[in-house]
């Protein structure tokens, strides 16, 4: 990242990094800061903020309470289907499993409207649609190269969490609610532990930050963000989507993020009245 920005002379530019990418984006924020031959951004915007290494802190927890909370809102007949069922919906467990982690990210509200469109007081032909979309993600399989394999695990069993079970599920279905994938913790990553703990407040740097956090993303969890916010010593803006998930920005706000990060571009001055115009209500908060 530093020998591109280097290679383009960039004067005027924002460090963006997303998920993963934010952990780094911290990281090259911090190193920019020791160089003279590079000039730094004009800010720092971290989206689906990492902000330190799991530790003892179970990476899924956050499925199981917002998988919970979806479950508070389903029409009986949902429920019953996937409490009772052995294969709900034609869909085994396995499936189930893949689907939730996959759709969990995107919110609560996204999450409960597709299973509410389950319902047997629901169209006909659209409940079926919606049926014939999960099994594809069912059955469906990501398929990497070794070398990407082999580098995932290098990255995240020795820098966040050495708990990655081979599957990539750390919740699994299980008569409709969300468990602990405990059976297979760290198979994924066998050999390897957490041996450079990532951990934000080690990586200072004087430009400003802003951190696009979702209170009820699953993935990189709020209070990911609020540590990279309170142990950041320098300038920082932490923008919360209420209900967002994963990214909030691309999932749940992203009509107005060109107009966030164009604020953000010139001063952030705007930036409160600007987020009060985006589809879901946000927080700002600023030291």
């Amino acid at each position: 990242m530093i020998a591109a920005l280097r290679d383009r002379a960039l004067a005027d530019y924002v460090l963006f990094g997303i998920s993963y990418g934010t952990l780094l984006g911290t990281t090259v924020a911090h190193d920019l800061e020791q160089r003279v031959d590079v000039a730094p951004p004009t800010a720092v915007v971290l989206e689906g903020v990492l902000g330190r290494a799991f530790g003892a802190d179970f990476a899924g927890a956050e499925f199981i309470t917002q998988w919970d909370r979806v479950r508070g809102v389903l029409p009986a007949d949902v429920l019953a289907e996937l409490d009772t069922a052995a294969a709900p919906y034609g869909i085994p467990p396995l499936g189930w499993s893949k689907i939730l982690m996959s759709v969990l990210p995107e919110g609560p509200g996204d999450t409960a409207g597709l299973m509410l469109s389950l319902s047997t007081t629901q169209p006909a032909d659209a409940r079926q649609a919606t049926i014939d979309a999960l099994q594809q993600v069912a059955n469906g399989s990501e398929l990497r190269a070794p070398g990407e394999v082999e580098l995932y695990r290098e990255i995240a069993c020795r820098e966040i969490m050495d708990t990655v079970p081979a599957s990539d599920l750390d919740v699994v279905f299980s008569a409709g609610v969300l468990v602990r994938n405990a059976a297979e913790e760290g198979t994924k990553c066998r050999e390897l532990h957490v041996t450079s703990p990532y951990d934000s407040a080690a990586l200072q740097f004087q430009r400003p930050l802003y951190l696009f956090v979702g209170d009820s993303d699953v993935a990189t969890p709020a209070w990911q963000g609020a540590y990279h916010f309170e142990h950041h010593a320098g300038t920082a803006t932490r923008i919360v989507t209420r209900g967002g998930g994963h990214n909030s920005l691309e999932f749940n706000q992203v009509a107005c993020a060109p107009a966030l990060l164009a604020s953000i571009a010139a001063g952030g001055g705007d930036l409160a009245t600007v987020a009060a115009g985006c589809p879901m209500q946000t927080t700002i908060d600023r030291k």
